[in-house]
């Protein structure tokens, strides 16, 4: 076999290893950073405070809920470089719906559509660059009010610091299609109502608006 075919997935391996070291070492590192009353149960890679560098989002709940279900307590971003990791700062976000990843609930609830364009699925929602901006969305399934489902959150890195890009409602939200060539979604949202005791339900479409930096909700009718 040609040595220069073999060189390359060595040199590749070894790029990888540098940029990316062992995940169990860096949440080992990680772990040890954090205030020993949490632990990491989730963690996303992605571009989210950087389109050169990457950086990681852990998800932590307390120590003293190992044996419950799982609630998310804190979110820490930590900048990955070469092989080293820093911590960032603190994400403050009201998160999260957790339980299987989402696109599993989906599917337990009979919503077969195909989502796969808003990126890697997870418990608290879904990570990707849906607007192509070059910075990893975060979009969140948050705690609905609910038993019944859960309404959404978007955030996005801004200018500094992390902004909604789509605001939380108190309803139950699910997404039903996504177009990424157009940066929409359609969105389904029921809010019980006691004048006709029963939920109402509107269809409405998200789009990103890259002028202000979120996405535009319009009810249709």
């Amino acid at each position: 076999m040609n040595k220069a075919k073999l060189l390359f997935p060595i040199l590749l391996n070894i790029f990888t290893l540098r940029m990316f070291p062992n995940e169990n070492l860096w949440l080992d590192l990680i772990q040890k950073d954090i205030d020993n009353q949490y632990y990491v149960i989730d963690y996303a890679i992605g571009n989210f405070i950087s389109k050169e560098e990457k950086s990681v989002i852990v998800f932590c709940d307390e120590v003293k809920n190992k044996r419950a279900t799982n609630r998310v307590g804190k979110i820490y971003i930590y900048e990955i470089n070469d092989t080293t990791i820093n911590l960032w700062g603190e994400l403050e976000a009201d998160c999260c719906f957790y339980q299987e990843d989402m696109n599993t609930f989906y599917k337990s609830v009979r919503l077969l559509q195909d989502l796969s364009d808003l990126g890697e699925s997870h418990p608290f929602g879904w990570v990707g660059d849906f607007n192509d901006n070059g910075i990893t969305e975060l979009m969140f399934a948050q705690s609905s009010r609910s038993q019944e489902g859960a309404t959404i959150e978007f955030w996005e890195f801004q200018n500094g610091t992390f902004n909604k890009i789509l605001p939380a409602k108190n309803d139950i939200c699910f997404i039903l299609s996504v177009n990424k060539n157009s940066h929409t979604m359609e969105l389904r949202r029921s809010k019980y109502s006691v004048d006709i005791d029963a939920y109402s339900v509107q269809i409405s479409e998200i789009k990103w608006d890259s002028k202000s930096n979120k996405y535009i909700e319009n009810v249709r009718e």
